[in-house]
């Protein structure tokens, strides 16, 4: 079965909550980092330590068909939750691991079936 690799670039908060996540069966997640690297930070003028990151990013990779649109609607489901909760409403975007090319924007309007579609289908 083929295995897509993305990055999934969003909101701390939400890139945190779905590494909090039970994970199904045919998706691993790689470890979140933040989307800025440390030598940004550290040259900045204020100082690393004030510096909040905004962004991160966990790597993923997801087993074509239902595990790909699981993972799309988990993905969904943290953004609507968090837009429930007050929070501002946001988008993840994933990113081809290897190219950077993004891939996909998920948002709480986002069709899964349909985005999971266009993630398999496309050249490799």
């Amino acid at each position: 079965m083929t295995k897509h690799y993305l990055v999934a670039v969003g909101p701390d908060d939400l890139i945190r909550a779905l590494a909090e996540q039970p994970i199904d069966p045919g998706i691993e997640l790689g470890p979140r980092r933040p989307a800025d690297g440390f030598a940004d930070a550290a040259d900045s003028p204020i100082g690393p330590e004030e510096i909040k990151q905004i962004f991160e990013l966990i790597t993923i990779g997801a087993s074509a068909g239902t595990a790909l649109v699981a993972l799309l609607q988990k993905i969904k489901d943290l953004i609507r939750s968090k837009s429930a909760s007050g929070g501002d409403a946001t988008a993840v975007d994933l990113k081809d691991a290897r190219s950077g090319q993004i891939v996909a924007k998920i948002d709480q309007s986002t069709d899964v079936v349909e985005t999971a579609r266009r993630i398999e289908s496309r050249p490799r």
